[in-house]
């Protein structure tokens, strides 16, 4: 996302309310951590926690309401104006202060009209454990930087020692030979493998709600604990060995890191998308398994 001073105005408007991958920072909070070497430990326990979950982002310039009851939603822009709080400096803490280095950091600086400025800290998610000043490591909870326990902290480390698959669907709607559109939609199912290590083996099963069956075209869904359910895989087609009528068996084709790959394709009609229902994709490697709805009302806007 590319990031302006009107999005951070937007956030405010909405009183956009903070998350597990997003957290708002008075501009004091840098200026206190250039002072004092307890507010920079703490500064360092979320941005560490922040890597060591999810990823996300933190905006320094925004002030969380003092209302109690809307604990954690934005209240106003509170720009930076000390001289001395620059990009580098900024850098240069992080890098010193979290071990091992996070890599990828992307600090955006943004200047407002009367020189005073904002940072925007995009975080991503990490394939190690990092640990803050204070010697521990801490996880994104709650909207807050807690100590992880010791199996949390070895899952993390593993993190490098397995594939880590995100799922994410794309809508193209079909037309005839004419090119004229038609009343069918093919969704198709992408995977992208964001860990260090290939996915030999996947299993994606798709499940929808029964009000939803009328309105698929393809692949045939079977039927599970009231649900439909359709399967896929990442098999390649089976090859004819030359000179003979034998195939050989259809080999798996591995999802290498930092690859996307569409796995299936759900054709559907157009009375697919008026239904207030949701898709529901669940794929199994051969080390972890990841699940992701996505609300229908959402899909067309995919296209």
């Amino acid at each position: 996302m590319k990031w302006t001073i009107e999005n951070l105005q937007e956030l405010v408007n909405n009183q956009e309310e903070e998350t597990n991958t997003l957290e708002f920072k008075d501009a004091d909070a840098l200026s206190n951590a250039r002072l004092k070497p307890r507010e920079k430990e703490e500064l360092m326990k979320d941005i560490s926690a922040m890597a060591n979950s999810n990823g996300g982002t933190i905006i320094f310039g925004i002030q969380e309401t003092k209302d109690k009851d809307l604990r954690g939603k934005a209240d106003k822009l509170t720009s930076i104006t000390d001289p001395k709080l620059t990009k580098e400096w900024l850098e240069q803490i992080i890098c010193s202060n979290i071990t091992p280095k996070i890599k990828d950091i992307v600090i955006t600086k943004l200047t407002a009209e009367d020189g005073s400025w904002f940072f925007i800290l995009d975080i991503p998610k990490s394939n190690t454990a990092h640990q803050a000043p204070d010697k521990k490591y801490y996880k994104r909870y709650n909207f807050m930087a807690s100590a992880m326990d010791d199996w949390e902290l070895k899952d993390i480390i593993n993190r490098q020692n397995r594939p880590e698959i995100e799922i994410s669907l794309s809508v193209k709607p079909l037309v005839d030979i004419l090119s004229r559109p038609t009343n069918t939609f093919d969704i198709t199912i992408f995977l992208s493998n964001k860990g260090m290590i290939a996915a030999n083996y996947i299993n994606c099963f798709v499940e929808i709600q029964p009000e939803l069956k009328p309105y698929i075209v393809t692949p045939q869904f079977s039927v599970y604990d009231n649900k439909y359910q359709a399967y896929f895989e990442n098999k390649a087609g089976n090859k004819l060995i030359p000179n003979t009528t034998m195939f050989l068996p259809a080999p798996y084709e591995p999802l290498l890191p930092n690859v996307t790959k569409p796995i299936g394709t759900i054709r559907v009609y157009q009375r697919f998308f008026s239904v207030n229902s949701y898709i529901k994709c669940m794929v199994a490697t051969e080390t972890n398994f990841t699940v992701k709805d996505f609300l229908i009302a959402d899909l067309l806007a995919r296209q």
